[in-house]
């Protein structure tokens, strides 16, 4: 798991920002820049950047309870609209790291959660 520095170095040296962000989720990347993953949401969608045809990552989120700095949250794929992933978003406030746990993703191998760690960072070209 990335420290909150980490982050924070991580955010500086890609300095990140919407335009570049959504240039990925399109498929626009520049040509030979560095792989930068994202991952989008908002009170109904979660849209990761990387989410490959037929995985479990994209798709409709209903947002559950809050405890702290956890965020419960059910995602039920595109790609598979019959199965519903219950998830975990840990954000807290004092630190650059977001954690997003996806519980009992079905695979080959028998399900299993999926942690995938977040650098959150400021835009300003955004009101």
């Amino acid at each position: 798991m990335p420290s909150s520095a980490d982050c924070d170095a991580l955010v500086r040296f890609t300095r990140p920002s919407r335009e570049k962000a959504e240039a990925w989720l399109w498929g626009r990347a520049p040509f030979g820049s560095d792989v930068e993953f994202y991952l989008f949401l908002d009170q109904s969608r979660m849209e990761p950047t990387y989410a490959a045809e037929g995985d479990y990552d994209a798709g409709t989120l209903r947002f559950g309870e809050t405890r702290g700095d956890e965020i419960l949250f059910e995602l039920v794929p595109d790609d598979h609209p019959t199965v519903t992933i219950e998830g975990t978003i840990v954000a807290p406030a004092d630190s650059s790291v977001i954690t997003v746990i996806l519980r009992n993703v079905p695979s080959s191998n028998g399900a299993a959660d999926r942690v995938s760690y977040f650098c959150r960072f400021e835009d300003d070209s955004e009101a």
